[in-house]
């Protein structure tokens, strides 16, 4: 029942059943407190329980894993690449500009790597979208 495979056809015979070792489907109007009932159980045992199982595996699984280091399977040398690709992983290169002999280039450079002249470009962009529109409708 737990699993949810057939659930709903023991339900209606649950439901539809008369007596101990009657026979089902004899009754007419099936009690609607065995259908409550398997379909809390369906939701509660399938969902809550299956979902409470599976967090419990995990959860040991994890403390195992940490009790036992969890690169028990590694060389040594494997372990020391590990660490190494993660050093390399969250170091991150400083950018040196070089210096421009221009100082034509130098002030356009400047200019360029401002949030300033992004604003501007994006305004642009819009206007242009704007006229494109204006001309073009209808």
């Amino acid at each position: 029942m737990s699993t949810g495979a057939g659930w709903s056809e023991m339900m209606l015979r649950c439901a539809t059943a008369t007596d101990v070792d009657m026979m089902p489907g004899s009754r007419q109007d099936p009690s609607l407190f065995w259908i409550f009932f398997f379909i809390f159980f369906t939701i509660v045992g399938s969902f809550f329980f299956l979902n409470l199982f599976v967090g419990v595996v995990i959860s040991t699984f994890n403390s195992e894993q940490d009790k036992i280091g969890g690169n028990n399977l590694l060389t040594e040398e494997q372990k020391e690449w590990i660490e190494l690709k993660l050093l390399v992983l969250r170091s991150t290169p400083q950018i040196k500009p070089k210096k421009l002999p221009n100082k034509y280039r130098s002030f356009f450079y400047k200019i360029q790597g401002s949030s300033a002249f992004d604003k501007l470009v994006l305004v642009f962009i819009l206007l242009n979208s704007l006229i494109l529109t204006i001309h073009w409708y209808r």
